[in-house]
């Protein structure tokens, strides 16, 4: 019986040093949040951004078909320049997919916070005090 009387102090001590399970939970769960309105308000600035680079490859493409249409640069170079075009698009497409993937993730956990505490106290046991 004092055995028991001495845990129940213990886990009371504990509980006021560190808060309740739930007061942990919700804890957890309101960084977690915070941090997916973060990382989406940065894949957003990102994906602005993304958005500018294709305008300027828009504008600079059209500029060298307008040169090639008028003879007015070499063709050697406007192949140059239009394979330099396809690798720009190439890493703005595999960038674009970056984005949409991160965005949608933190999207996720910004509806439901207290799953992506779980899906943590799942992976990591030693979460769980």
């Amino acid at each position: 019986m004092i055995a028991q009387q001495r845990q129940q102090q213990v886990a009371a001590a504990l509980e006021t040093i560190v808060g309740s399970e739930e007061d942990r939970f919700k804890a957890a769960a309101s960084k977690i949040e915070d941090s997916a309105h973060r990382a989406i308000d940065e894949q957003d600035r990102q994906a602005r951004e993304v958005g500018e680079q294709i305008s300027q490859l828009v504008i600079s493409s059209r500029s060298i078909g307008d040169q090639i249409a008028a003879g007015s640069i070499p063709s050697g170079e406007a192949l140059e320049r239009l394979a330099d075009f396809h690798e720009q698009h190439r890493r703005i497409v595999a960038r674009t997919q970056s984005i949409k993937a991160l965005y949608e993730r933190q999207l996720e956990i910004a509806k439901d916070p207290g799953a992506a505490v779980d899906d943590l106290r799942r992976r990591f046991p030693a979460l769980n005090l």
